[in-house]
């Protein structure tokens, strides 16, 4: 006895694997499968059905997983902005830091500068000093200087 095979058209193929018209012709085509003409329509076996089914869910798992990539990258992106706002704290702490060291070593540029003057101040009064001093001395040595002998001749 001669089994019975079904046959669909493309339409059909179609509607029962959830695809356009279109979509069956291209992956027929690519299949290149030859149809069964009846009546002037194009007539498919039920393994062309089966093969455009397997190949559309192919299809729709790419799909599937390019949103899979879509999560990954928003992931992705969610994790980025996190370390940004991160690293801007960071970069905000880092600059409190900074600004407080410049006002330190502001504030350490200006003790070495009354430092600096209070030096030259006291380096003037040593000079006066020493100047006193060896007038002082001066005076000292002319005090205390026996008058000189006067020869007979004098």
């Amino acid at each position: 006895m001669k089994q019975h095979r079904r046959l669909y058209s493309q339409t059909e193929i179609a509607k029962i694997a959830g695809v356009s018209k279109a979509t069956v012709s291209r992956y027929i085509s690519k299949l290149d499968v030859s149809a069964t003409t009846k009546d002037n329509a194009k007539l498919y076996d039920e393994t062309v059905l089966k093969q455009v089914q397997e190949a559309y869910k192919i299809h729709k798992n790419n799909k599937n997983e390019r949103l899979s990539t879509i999560q990954l990258l928003q992931e992705q992106i969610s994790q980025l902005k996190e370390e940004n706002t991160r690293l801007i704290y960071e970069n905000k702490q880092l600059n409190q830091k900074v600004n407080q060291k410049d006002q330190e070593l502001n504030e350490d540029k200006n003790k070495i500068a009354e430092l600096t003057n209070k030096t030259i101040e006291l380096a003037q009064e040593l000079t006066q000093l020493t100047n006193q001093a060896q007038r002082l001395n001066v005076l000292d040595k002319k005090e205390i200087q026996p008058p000189k002998k006067k020869h007979w001749w004098q």
